[in-house]
């Protein structure tokens, strides 16, 4: 069986090494359907200053075009918590269409 997926991989760059984010992402598909949101636990910013995640949508969304939106919050934020600021001074969020 042949099966295909849709990855939508997140890196942030320039941020301080081993503070901690947690993520919020939001799928709202292009026909008008629901969407559907997830949301990841904190992690921990690499030696390097990146924090990297990827989600494979194609289960999620059901192989339909859209967008995702996704931000990074303080851990214990809760899922709607506001986008944390990165040292530029710019939330750190990003909207992605998918094909």
């Amino acid at each position: 069986m042949l099966t295909a997926s849709v990855d939508v991989t997140i890196r942030a760059f320039g941020l301080a090494p081993g503070k901690k984010y947690e993520s919020s992402w939001e799928f709202m598909p292009g026909d008008g359907g629901a969407g559907f949101n997830e949301g990841w636990s904190a992690q921990a910013v690499k030696s390097n200053g990146t924090f990297t995640q990827i989600e494979d949508w194609s289960t999620v969304s059901g192989n339909r075009a859209g967008t995702v939106h996704v931000w990074l919050r303080e851990p214990g934020s809760g899922f709607g918590g506001a986008p944390s600021l990165g040292p530029d001074g710019q939330t750190l969020e990003v909207t992605v269409s998918l094909p």
